[in-house]
């Protein structure tokens, strides 16, 4: 559609000069019937016109278009009555020039917002049917409620598990926009959806949670606040929901077989545990003896599993929580002594880092690999505060490691040497100190063996 905005600078002059002659003419005409000047106030037409066709610092164009107009104008009504009388002449001149610039630049400036206001517009538009488009092909359920908890829309993911809910008839996005959430849904439900939904209303954050859903799937609900992006107000909430059945069940097996393991498993062990210890204080055959200090070490060994598959899982269940660390390694190092090797502590101030339960067992691994598979004599333990984190380095002079175990030694399962164990603890390390916003790296010691530095956040 043809604008004269779109026009060039130079045409859209000519096309404000035009629409000034045609009412210039007009005023001229019907002046010799005008005793008192009335007329020459048309001139505020083509002023508001033109000013239509220009915006920003051009806004003051029209201003001086009219002004030169009256003063063409007023010379061919009043001839030599306006010269007569030039200094009213030129300060009512002045006065109207006043006038129409500011006219021109305020409808130069609302025209500036409202074109301003157009173009976000379309951007919203075209966002939106951006949005719309991925929304609508989307394997999950997804809506909007406004603030009144009214549906603005809903894909087919979300109509089609309404009518296997027999909630709707058909898969119609009419069926549903524009109506209550509370009409559609039984109160149990429309009262967990309204708490969730006035949650993000209140925080203007993000709330997710896990629910069965009426026809008895389990699903995760993700609420996310929609916002004006004009001007930038709370417009209502978008809730995603993804099927979660076969995951929540897989999760429910999991822990289950988890439970089995630690439990079940773990007693029966130590029942084999507590009768090859009592066969071991018979009078047995040296050989024998020797079968029975192997089953002993695997036993021993199965029970070290357990234990690390247990703390593998309590890794995704804990929070950190703040832990003084000097005291956590006073309590480790005690434990470890005169078990074959020096342990030195460095540590002066009180250090507070986030952390948990298994910190203990992160430090313990470290120190009894050390003792077992370093062939050191000493391990040096030294606390470092920085801005933002703690570095515990943990460093021996043992054999250390070679650069091709030193690139795996964090891997599940990976294991080396010939006292190799289940190849987790270094692993579990690993897990339970990112858990809690840290990290681990593996490097040579000054000493000559292997260093750990521990990377904690502080509170």
């Amino acid at each position: 559609m043809f604008s004269v905005r779109d026009l060039g600078f130079v045409g859209r002059l000519l096309v404000s000069v035009g629409v000034f002659l045609v009412f210039g003419v007009f005023v001229v005409l019907i002046g010799d019937f005008d005793v008192y000047g009335y007329s020459l106030f048309l001139l505020f037409v083509p002023l508001v016109l033109t000013s239509c066709f220009f915006v920003g610092r051009w806004s003051v164009v029209p201003g001086f278009l009219a002004t030169g107009f009256l003063f063409v104008i007023s010379v061919l009504l009043y001839g030599q009555l306006f010269f007569d009388r030039l200094f009213i002449s030129l300060l009512n001149l002045g006065i109207f020039f006043v006038i129409f610039v500011l006219v021109s630049v305020l409808i130069g400036r609302m025209n500036l917002y409202l074109s301003r206001l157009k173009r976000d517009k379309e951007r919203v538009e075209r966002r939106l049917n951006r949005y719309e488009v991925g929304v609508k092909a989307s394997g999950d359920s997804v809506y909007m409620v406004d603030l009144d908890f009214c549906f603005v829309f809903a894909n087919n993911a979300y109509l089609e598990r309404l009518v296997g809910e027999d909630l709707i008839s058909r898969v119609d996005e009419e069926l549903v926009v524009g109506k209550s959430l509370f009409r559609l849904y039984p109160d149990s439900c429309s009262d967990l959806y309204k708490e969730c939904v006035e949650e993000v209303f209140r925080s203007g954050r993000q709330v997710e949670r896990e629910h069965r859903s009426i026809g008895g799937q389990w699903v995760a609900n993700t609420y996310s606040p929609v916002e004006n992006p004009v001007t930038e107000e709370l417009m209502g909430v978008i809730v995603v929901s993804k099927d979660i059945t076969d995951k929540k069940k897989a999760r429910m097996r999991e822990e289950y077989i988890n439970s089995l393991f630690r439990h079940d498993v773990r007693n029966k062990t130590q029942i084999s545990s507590g009768y090859l210890e009592l066969i071991d204080t018979q009078d047995l055959p040296t050989e024998v003896k020797s079968y029975i200090e192997k089953a002993r070490k695997g036993v021993k060994e199965t029970l070290e599993i357990i234990e690390k598959v247990r703390s593998l899982t309590e890794v995704e269940k804990q929070e950190p929580e703040v832990i003084d660390l000097n005291q956590l390694l006073r309590r480790v190092v005690e434990k470890n002594k005169g078990r074959g090797m020096k342990i030195n502590l460095d540590i002066s101030e009180e250090t507070m880092v986030l952390g948990g339960p298994l910190l203990n067992q992160v430090f313990s691994n470290l120190i009894e690999n050390s003792i077992k598979h370093s062939n050191g004599s000493f391990i040096n333990i030294d606390v470092r505060v920085l801005d933002e984190q703690v570095v515990c380095v943990i460093e021996d002079d043992g054999d250390g490691l070679p650069p091709k175990v030193r690139d795996k030694v964090f891997e599940k399962g990976y294991s080396w040497g010939e006292k190799k164990g289940t190849g987790n603890g270094l692993y579990l390390v690993k897990m339970v100190l990112e858990s809690y916003g840290g990290k681990v790296k593996v490097k040579d010691s000054s000493y000559g063996g292997v260093r750990f530095d521990l990377y904690l956040k502080k509170p």
